[in-house]
């Protein structure tokens, strides 16, 4: 078990099982900040979800460490990826327009911060952040999400909609089509 407070550093992508629920869990650890030493004195990890706006404390005897492979090869990126995707089923399957459940990306630095629709009133829409970008990006504004104007965020998921139409399944087959009337 690791004692020195530089040895912190040596942890960032780990996996865990639950205590609740047995499942195993993936996140990285917050290795910055006066909190993450603190609790590094007792022995406590803060892992961020790999996924979800969350953290937790975990003992560093319950945690395994990821080693990073290959984009799309290693333990963690899969998850991720595998998580995106069921994310992005989930979204297609509501149709167009704004509705709980609609996921989209905003372009940050080289990647995308994404966010999930989880309430829409007439007014407002409720966001939360995903780890989807391996990077954990964040967008300047929508940050880790939160309630917005419904007319913020309206056009967010209509772009992504529109995105699809374009280079989704049905983009893909009408583009393939057109080349070859051509």
């Amino acid at each position: 078990m690791p004692k020195k407070k530089s040895e912190l550093f040596g942890y960032y992508r780990v996996s865990w099982l639950g205590p609740n629920d047995g499942q195993k869990h993936y996140g990285v650890v917050e290795t910055c900040g006066p909190e993450a030493a603190k609790e590094w004195k007792k022995r406590l990890l803060i892992v961020n979800d790999a996924i979800l706006p969350k953290s937790y404390l975990i003992p560093v005897a319950n945690v395994t460490k990821l080693e990073s492979g290959d984009f799309r090869e290693d333990e963690y990126d899969l998850y991720v990826y595998r998580e995106l995707e069921k994310a992005q089923q989930l979204s297609d399957s509501l149709g167009e327009g704004l509705k709980p459940g609609k996921l989209f990306g905003t372009g940050v630095g080289d990647g995308t911060a994404w966010y999930v629709v989880t309430k829409v009133t007439q007014k407002t829409a409720t966001i939360e952040w995903r780890g989807f970008c391996l990077d954990r990006y964040t967008d300047q504004i929508l940050g880790w999400g939160g309630s917005f104007p419904r007319r913020a965020i309206e056009p967010q998921v209509g772009f992504t909609d529109g995105m699809k139409k374009i280079f989704g399944k049905k983009g893909k087959k009408k583009a393939m089509k057109v080349g070859k009337e051509t």
